[in-house]
């Protein structure tokens, strides 16, 4: 489980996430309304004009077409239709996707369709990298030198049978 910092996180982002989700309303304004929302939630000493320029561009990202639609992607219909094995997985301390909500809702919907052969695991002390990690936050990625766990390769090898390296 990531560290108490993610955990105070979270209803935030769910905050965003739903503003984010509002029907109706125009990119621009989701990114002023995303922005305020920013600005109402962090202590005012940070608000300098650095923290202000990378929330602006944050805010554009996740107001752009292509970010507005991959949250509004329901994949339980594609996971339905799902028919071959699947073996999904997610790191314990990932902090971009929670691993047991993910798999649940994975095995869940695979199984609904149909599909009997659906394996899921969760690494324990790995990141969204597959990687081992203190938090698991994204600011840690680029101080980990690990490209990923071998214990999450090894597991692969033996879960589905391909025996070609993830990464090198």
């Amino acid at each position: 489980m990531p560290d108490a910092g993610w955990q105070n996180l979270k209803p935030i982002l769910r905050e965003r996430y739903t503003l984010l989700m509002q029907a109706g309303k125009t990119p621009e304004k989701l990114r002023e309304e995303l922005l305020a929302h920013v600005y109402s939630s962090m202590p005012q000493q940070q608000a300098n004009e650095a923290v202000r320029k990378r929330a602006e561009a944050e805010a554009a990202a996740m107001t752009s077409p292509w970010f507005l639609e991959f949250l509004k992607h329901d994949p339980a219909t594609d996971l339905k239709r799902v028919k071959c094995p699947l073996f999904a997985l997610n790191g314990e301390k990932d902090a971009q996707v929670d691993a047991e909500t993910n798999l649940n809702a994975i095995r869940l919907h695979t199984t609904e369709g149909g599909n009997k052969r659906v394996t899921t695991k969760v690494y324990p002390g790995l990141n969204h990298l597959f990687q081992h990690c203190t938090t698991g936050a994204v600011n840690e990625y680029a101080q980990i030198e690990e490209t990923i766990s071998r214990s999450a390769e090894r597991h692969h090898k033996v879960d589905t049978g391909h025996h070609r390296p993830l990464a090198a």
